[in-house]
């Protein structure tokens, strides 16, 4: 198979961090060999053959298969704070009649 080959400056906008689920022995020379628990920047988004480029922490570069990892989610220290929660309106109360008894033993009478 024929794979793009790709820098990491391609998809520099593109970059997020994941742990490594499964061991992967790249076999050639475009294809990166990781290893479980390692965590990895993934680069640009998945290609059609279901490869993704990956860069490891020591600096390599190269291809690994789809679903061999899971984004980590973002430090929310880099995005700033969550948004504040918006305040609930008060519901007034519903209006209409009110029923009250006037003890004259002919019922209720509406208000």
């Amino acid at each position: 198979k024929y794979y793009e080959i790709m820098t990491s400056n391609a998809g520099e906008d593109r970059i997020r961090k994941a742990k490594v689920l499964y061991d992967y022995a790249g076999d050639e020379d475009n294809q990166l060999t990781i290893t479980t628990g390692d965590v990895i920047s993934l680069i640009g988004e998945v290609t059609p053959e279901n490869w993704i480029l990956a860069k490891s922490s020591d600096g390599l570069e190269g291809y690994i298969p789809d679903g061999y990892f899971e984004v980590m989610s973002e430090s929310k220290t880099k995005k700033g704070p969550p948004p504040v929660p918006k305040k609930k309106k008060k519901k007034k109360a519903a209006t209409g009649y009110i029923v009250h008894d006037d003890d004259d033993d002919d019922g209720m009478y509406w208000n």
